[in-house]
């Protein structure tokens, strides 16, 4: 039985409303609300994937953002980034380690209109020269992981890979602050 998670709630514009609701609300409902989404990058300049688990309710067995998550009630974006990617990779990094890229404004509807994302997304980068092997996976959340290049990912996204979840505007804001990195 999953645990009762609240979320805070944001107006449109990303302020907070003081408010909070049930995870279930915030999407069936299509309220505003914050999100975590954590890129790994090695030293060799691959970046990290992994294939959502095939029991997800969104997106089943599609290529994502390594780790994500929602900010829980009271919390930061940056403990949620740390927290997500120590439950979902077992990756366990300091906080200084976590880099915030930018923050995007996020909609998107699916499952016949039954879930509705309304957020704005924190995406950080971290670099991890962490072996493949040492990942312990959250099975419930990911089936598969594997570490590409950017130019890989890059050609995933420019043929509009049908096995890679769709974030353009996330895609083209990483992509450019590595190439001023």
């Amino acid at each position: 039985m999953d645990a009762i998670e609240y979320i805070d709630i944001l107006n449109k514009d990303g302020s907070m409303t003081g408010d909070k609701a049930l995870r279930s609300d915030v999407h069936s409902k299509g309220l505003w609300h914050l999100s975590v989404h954590v890129w790994v990058i090695n030293d060799k300049g691959e970046l990290l994937l992994q294939k959502r688990s095939p029991n997800k309710e969104n997106y089943p067995n599609l290529w994502d953002i390594p780790s994500a998550g929602h900010v829980t009630a009271g919390d930061s974006s940056l403990e949620t980034a740390v927290r997500e990617t120590s439950e979902e990779l077992s990756i366990k990094l300091p906080k200084e380690d976590f880099v915030l890229v930018a923050s995007i404004k996020e909609s998107a509807v699916s499952n016949g209109g039954l879930y509705i994302n309304n957020e704005f997304n924190d995406i950080y980068l971290v670099k991890s020269n962490i072996e493949l092997e040492d990942i312990k996976i959250q099975a419930e959340e990911v089936s598969e992981i594997k570490f590409i290049s950017q130019e890989e990912l890059k050609r995933m996204v420019g043929d509009n890979h049908s096995n890679l979840v769709a974030h353009p505007e996330e895609y083209r804001i990483l992509f450019k602050y590595l190439e001023d990195k």
